[in-house]
């Protein structure tokens, strides 16, 4: 069972909520582009919302960050989950983390190349 508390917290910068019983915001969706637009085309059906699972896994190999949770949509790294939450989230989803039945949606400026990823959890275990 997640800590619903964790899920309200507020980036320091903005009010805007990266991580809710509602939406998980990704960070750092620019650096896979061409991953999102492959999704889009492939398994989103050109859609730009659609129902899908969410493998919410620890990158035990990321130098950058060692409690890094990545975020796979069919296998494939769309993001992370915000530095300010991966620890806590690293210990909650475990060694192996956690499949999310989840609404993902690809907003922004999909012309100009620029995506912003939102996963709304369908079902919280």
């Amino acid at each position: 069972m997640f800590e619903m508390s964790l899920w309200n917290k507020k980036t320091v910068a903005t009010s805007r909520l990266i991580l809710s019983p509602d939406e998980i915001s990704v960070s750092g969706e620019r650096y896979h582009k061409q991953t999102i637009e492959h999704l889009i085309l492939t398994h989103g059906q050109g859609k730009l919302h659609w129902r899908t699972t969410a493998h919410l896994s620890p990158d035990h190999h990321n130098e950058v960050d060692k409690h890094a949770v990545q975020i796979l949509v069919e296998g494939q790294r769309v993001g992370y989950i915000h530095r300010d939450h991966c620890e806590k989230v690293w210990r909650l989803i475990g060694p192996h983390g956690i499949i999310l039945e989840c609404s993902i949606r690809w907003n922004g400026q999909p012309s100009n190349g620029v995506y912003d990823v939102k996963l709304f959890p369908l079902l919280w275990s």
